[in-house]
C-alpha cells in the first residue's frame, strides 16, 4: 500500500514537471518567434534546455518499459500545449461560435433565444465580437490583443452556428468560460482558458483509456496522439467530449470483456452513461450502445438486454426533447438547406447511391486528410505530404504491435466481430444521411459538410477489429512513436510559419 502511494505521489510529481518544462518551452518559443532579431539569446537557450530534457525523458521512459500511459502524457502534455498556445484563436474551425454559445449557457440560457426570422440571438461580450476571426493573424497582433481589457458590460447581440446546440457538448470548456467571466477575461484569454480545460480533460480521459485497455494499447495511444485529436483536445469545441469518451467507452468495454469476473449493474450503468453523454453530443453516435453486446454470454444476456434498453429510451427521450427545444430555429449557412427526409431515399435510392459515390469522389481525399490531422486551421495548413500516408500506415498496423508480456493472439467470435461491424457502419451510414438531409447540393450533386474528425470515434473500432489477427510486430513499437512526433511536429512547424 505504501509503496503504491509513492509510486503515485512521484508519477504527480513527474507530470508536474512534464507540465513546467512544456510551459517553459512554450514560453520560450513564443518570445524567440516574436524577436525577430534574436536579441535574447535566452529564449533560445530555453527552447534548447527544455527540448534536450523532454527527448531524454521520452527515451528514459521507452527503454525502461515504462507504462505506455507514461509515455503518452510524456509525449501529449508537450505536443498538446503547443497547439494550444500557438494557433491562433478562431482559427480552429467554428471555435468563436462554440465559445458564444458556451457563454450563453453560463448566463442560462440552455436554450438559445430566437430573434427575426427565428434566428438564434447570442449575447456576449463587445469585445468578443470585436476581435475574433482574421483580425488576429500574427503572433505579434496577438501579444498587443491580449492586453485589451474586456467590459463585460458592454453586451452586444450576435449569431452562433452552434445555438442550437444543447449544453452537453461545453460542460469542459464553460469551466474555463465561467472563471473567465468570473475574472472579466477578455476574448483571447477566455478562449485560452476553456481549451485549457478541455485539454486537462483529454490527458485525463486518455491516460485511463490507455491503462485500462487489456491488448493492443498502442492503438489508444496512436488514435490519441492524431493530430486531429490533439487540434480539438486543445480548443472550445463540441468535439473533445465526443473523442475522449468514445476511446476511453471502447476500452472500457474491452477490459469488461476481457475479465473473469460478472458483469455488474455498475459497469453497464458505466457504460451506457458514457454513450449516452456522446450521444446527446452528436445524435449519430447513439449507436455505440450496440458495442454492449460484446460482452453477452449465455448466463447475462438478459441482465445486459435489459439495462441496455432501458437506457435506451432514456437516451431517444432525451434527444427527442432536446430536439424539440431547439426546434424552428433558422440556420444561416453556406449552404442550401435541402429539405430533403428520409422518404427522398426510400424512393430514389438510387439518386442517394450516386450521391454518394459523387460524395467520396470529389471530397474522399480531404475526408481522410482532415481526419489525421493534415488540413488543420480553415483547412489552409498542411504537414509534409509524405506525413499523412506514413501514419495512416503505422496506425493501421498499431493493430499488430503489442507489449512484451502480452498474448500474441485476441479471439473475438463471429458475433462480437459483426456487432462491431454493424456499429461501424451504422455510425458511418447516418453521418452520410444526417448530412444529406441539411447539406445536399444541388448543383454538384454532392453532400457538403461532413468533416475527416467526424469518424474518429469509429475509427477505434476498425483498428479493434483488425486485432484478430495475431500480433507480432514488438520490435516496431519505437516507430510508431517517431512516426506520431513527426506526424505532429511537421503541422506544428507549418502552423506556426503560417502566423509569424
Amino acid at each position: 500500500m505504501l509503496k503504491r502511494l509513492n509510486e503515485n505521489y512521484l508519477g504527480i510529481i513527474r507530470i508536474g514537471i512534464q507540465i513546467l518544462l512544456s510551459l517553459f518551452f512554450c514560453y520560450g518559443l513564443f518570445e524567440s518567434i516574436l524577436d525577430v532579431n534574436y536579441r535574447h539569446n535566452l529564449h533560445l537557450i530555453i527552447i534548447i534546455i527544455t527540448s534536450i530534457i523532454g527527448l531524454l525523458l521520452i527515451i528514459n521512459c521507452f527503454y525502461k518499459q515504462k507504462k505506455i500511459e507514461d509515455l503518452f502524457l510524456l509525449l501529449a502534455i508537450p505536443l498538446g500545449l503547443i497547439y494550444l498556445f500557438f494557433q491562433l484563436p478562431s482559427y480552429k474551425p467554428d471555435e468563436y461560435h462554440h465559445l458564444f454559445r458556451g457563454y450563453d449557457i453560463i448566463n442560462g440560457n440552455f436554450v438559445s433565444k430566437k430573434g427575426e426570422d427565428n434566428v438564434a440571438i447570442i449575447k456576449v461580450p463587445k469585445n468578443f465580437t470585436t476581435y475574433y476571426g482574421i483580425q488576429t493573424k500574427t503572433y505579434e497582433q496577438l501579444s498587443e490583443f491580449i492586453k485589451i481589457k474586456a467590459d463585460y458590460k458592454d453586451m452586444v447581440e450576435t449569431y452562433s452556428t452552434a445555438a442550437s446546440n444543447n449544453f452537453v457538448p461545453y460542460s469542459i470548456s464553460n469551466i474555463g468560460t465561467f472563471i473567465a467571466k468570473s475574472l472579466s477575461l477578455n476574448y483571447f484569454k477566455t478562449i485560452y482558458l476553456s481549451r485549457l480545460f478541455n485539454f486537462i480533460f483529454y490527458l485525463i480521459m486518455g491516460y485511463f483509456a490507455i491503462k485500462i485497455m487489456p491488448y493492443r494499447k498502442y492503438i489508444i495511444f496512436a488514435c490519441l496522439l492524431n493530430p486531429m485529436v490533439l487540434m480539438q483536445a486543445t480548443a472550445v469545441t463540441a468535439d473533445i467530449l465526443i473523442n475522449s469518451l468514445s476511446i476511453f467507452y471502447i476500452s472500457y468495454l474491452l477490459s469488461l470483456k476481457n475479465k473473469d469476473e460478472d458483469i455488474s449493474s455498475k459497469n453497464l450503468i458505466a457504460l451506457n452513461i458514457l454513450v449516452l453523454i456522446i450521444s446527446l453530443c452528436k445524435y449519430i453516435y447513439a449507436p455505440l450502445f450496440l458495442l454492449q453486446f460484446i460482452l453477452c454470454k449465455k448466463e447475462n444476456y438478459k441482465f445486459i438486454l435489459k439495462w441496455s434498453i432501458v437506457f435506451f429510451f432514456i437516451d431517444v427521450l432525451l434527444v427527442y426533447l432536446l430536439c424539440l427545444c431547439n426546434a424552428n430555429y433558422s440556420n444561416p449557412s453556406y449552404y442550401v438547406y435541402s429539405g430533403l427526409g428520409l422518404s427522398s431515399i426510400l424512393k430514389h435510392p438510387l439518386t442517394f447511391i450516386m450521391t454518394l459515390f459523387n460524395t467520396f469522389e470529389q471530397t474522399g481525399g480531404m475526408l481522410i486528410e482532415s481526419m489525421v490531422g493534415n488540413l488543420q486551421n480553415w483547412f489552409d495548413v498542411k504537414s509534409l505530404s509524405i506525413s499523412s500516408p506514413l501514419y495512416l500506415i503505422f496506425l493501421f498496423l498499431t493493430p499488430f504491435i503489442i507489449e512484451d508480456k502480452e498474448n500474441k493472439e485476441v479471439k473475438n467470435n463471429l458475433m462480437e466481430n459483426l456487432i462491431l461491424t454493424f456499429t461501424f457502419l451504422a455510425i458511418f451510414g447516418l453521418m452520410f444521411v444526417a448530412f444529406y438531409f441539411d447539406y445536399y447540393d444541388f448543383t454538384t450533386n454532392v453532400i457538403r459538410g461532413i468533416q475527416g474528425r467526424y469518424f474518429i470515434p469509429i475509427l477505434t473500432i476498425l483498428l479493434v477489429l483488425l486485432t484478430n489477427i495475431k500480433g507480432y510486430l514488438k520490435e516496431y513499437r519505437w516507430l510508431i512513436i517517431l512516426v506520431v512526433l513527426y506526424s505532429n511536429l511537421s503541422i506544428i512547424i507549418n502552423i506556426i510559419n503560417c502566423f509569424i
